[in-house]
């Protein structure tokens, strides 16, 4: 699946968003933004946040992915679509990354999908994983006490992104 970013990992999702965003909007190869682009996604999903998740899940269905960008792109659709209480959606999503997954032979995507399967079912069965569309609060590092590497990478992330927003920085690739 989409690898886990150190930044969430070490409970930070919204400077890993931030540098997602960057990425997508300023990587020179389309495949790098594509990956950059799912993982803003995966957080959305994992964050229950229903306004990017329909956003972002419009932006990808137009997006020229590769199989296994497809194939992950409709299983975080299909585990989103439950979260969300959205499980006609889920199933949809779900079919497609089966086929998509024994298709290309996609082996350990093919176990989560089966994994996710079982989820859904659980969920339609007992009637969870509806959150309301409630969408996520975005957390916030102030006052948060960070080691001094997590920091400062936090710090030179934002000094980066704010530089290429406001036009300081460019970047150039090669023709």
């Amino acid at each position: 699946m989409v690898q886990p970013n150190i930044l969430t990992d070490y409970g930070l999702p919204e400077i890993a968003e931030e540098a997602l965003q960057l990425v997508a909007a300023a990587a020179p190869q389309q495949h790098v933004r594509n990956i950059a682009v799912l993982n803003l996604f995966s957080l959305a999903v994992n964050g229950q946040d229903s306004i990017r998740f329909d956003s972002l899940r419009t932006r990808l269905r137009d997006s020229r992915l590769v199989p296994k960008q497809q194939t992950q792109f409709a299983l975080l659709d299909a585990q989103g679509s439950r979260r969300l209480g959205r499980f006609g959606s889920a199933r949809e999503a779900l079919a497609l990354a089966r086929r998509l997954a024994n298709r290309n032979q996609f082996f350990q995507l093919s176990f989560e999908v089966e994994a996710e399967a079982k989820r859904l079912a659980d969920a339609v069965e007992t009637g969870t994983g509806a959150t309301s569309g409630r969408t996520l609060t975005r957390a916030t590092t102030e006052g948060r006490p960070m080691a001094p590497d997590i920091r400062q990478a936090v710090d030179d992330i934002h000094s980066l992104t704010d530089s290429i927003f406001s036009g300081q920085v460019s970047f150039v690739t090669e023709a």
